[in-house]
């Protein structure tokens, strides 16, 4: 599959936290904070995958040669699949566990995966 097959589409997702007693302005997604997923069309849709980071998302792109995940820092590169040691270093321990979760439940629906570090990887069931 070659990235270019996946269909044009931008997304910026964008999220500010209220912290009380101070003046940080409050601006979020509340569907994706609430865990839920958030659907742009019937073939693009974003879900929350915290683990690196507890606001981490994909992109779940399904397009004609199989399901595409952009995953940020859920997936470092390739080599995480073989050497978690790679992603555990990375967080604590809660999001340690999140991020098993969440790269399990990705493996599962993926065909390919976009990591933040590296190229785009065939997914082997």
């Amino acid at each position: 599959m070659e990235i270019g097959k996946i269909p044009q589409v931008i997304v910026h997702f964008d999220s500010y936290s209220k912290d009380e007693g101070t003046s940080m302005l409050a601006n979020c997604i509340c569907t994706l904070g609430k865990g839920k997923e958030y659907v742009i069309n019937d073939k693009v849709k974003v879900v929350p995958t915290p683990g690196h980071t507890l606001q981490d998302v994909s992109v779940i792109v399904e397009t004609d040669d199989g399901v595409v995940a952009i995953t940020g820092d859920l997936f470092e590169k390739e080599e995480d699949l073989r050497d978690d040691s790679i992603w555990k270093s990375a967080g604590s321990d809660s999001q340690v566990i999140c991020l098993k979760k969440n790269t399990k439940r990705i493996l599962y629906i993926a065909d390919y995966i976009v990591p933040r570090h590296g190229p785009m990887f065939k997914v082997y069931k």
